[in-house]
C-alpha cells in the first residue's frame, strides 16, 4: 500500500531494521507505508515511517505515525476501539433494556428495547432503536424512532 501524505521520506537501507507489525498486532486497523525497492515487506529500514488507520466503526487510541529508529518503532502500535453510541434516548413513563446485557458497552449493533410502566402502552409501534454506523462520516447514532408511552 502506498500513501503520498507522509511527512518523512524513507532513507536508503542501513544496518537498522524494524519488523512490520502483523495483522494480529493491529486488529480492526491497518498501516500504510511507502514501498521503496529495497523493502523486503517484513522489515523496514531506518527512518521508515508507518501511518496507522482504523477500520470503519472503530476509533484510534494512540499514535498516528511511527518511525523506525535504532531497530525499534518510535511509538507503540495504536489500538482500534469499537465506537460507542451515547446513552439511548430516555422514555417518559417507561424504561429500556439492552439486548446484549445490562453492563455491555453501547457498541454498533446494540439494540435498546423499550417497555412502558404499568398503565401505559407503547405509541409509534416501534419498541426499539439500534446503535448504527453511518458509513458516510464514520459516526454512530441511534437508528429508529423512539417510542412514547401513553396512558391507556
Amino acid at each position: 500500500m502506498t500513501d503520498s501524505a507522509f511527512p518523512i521520506t524513507p532513507t536508503e537501507p542501513t544496518t537498522f531494521y524494524c519488523p512490520f507489525p502483523t495483522k494480529e498486532q493491529i486488529p480492526n486497523g491497518r498501516y500504510f507505508y511507502r514501498a521503496p525497492e529495497h523493502t523486503n515487506w517484513k522489515m523496514a529500514p531506518e527512518n521508515y515511517p508507518l501511518r496507522f488507520r482504523c477500520s470503519r466503526g472503530f476509533v484510534k487510541k494512540g499514535a498516528v505515525t511511527s518511525v523506525c529508529r535504532d531497530s525499534r518503532w518510535t511509538r507503540s502500535i495504536p489500538k482500534c476501539l469499537a465506537m460507542k453510541c451515547t446513552d439511548p434516548p430516555a422514555l417518559l413513563n417507561g424504561s429500556y433494556t439492552l439486548d446484549n446485557g445490562e453492563n455491555h458497552p453501547l457498541t454498533i449493533g446494540t439494540k435498546v428495547i423499550y417497555t412502558c410502566d404499568p398503565g401505559y402502552h407503547l405509541h409509534n409501534f416501534a419498541d426499539s432503536v439500534t446503535c448504527t454506523l453511518n458509513w458516510d462520516d464514520n459516526d454512530v447514532f441511534w437508528n429508529g424512532t423512539t417510542p412514547g408511552c401513553i396512558f391507556k
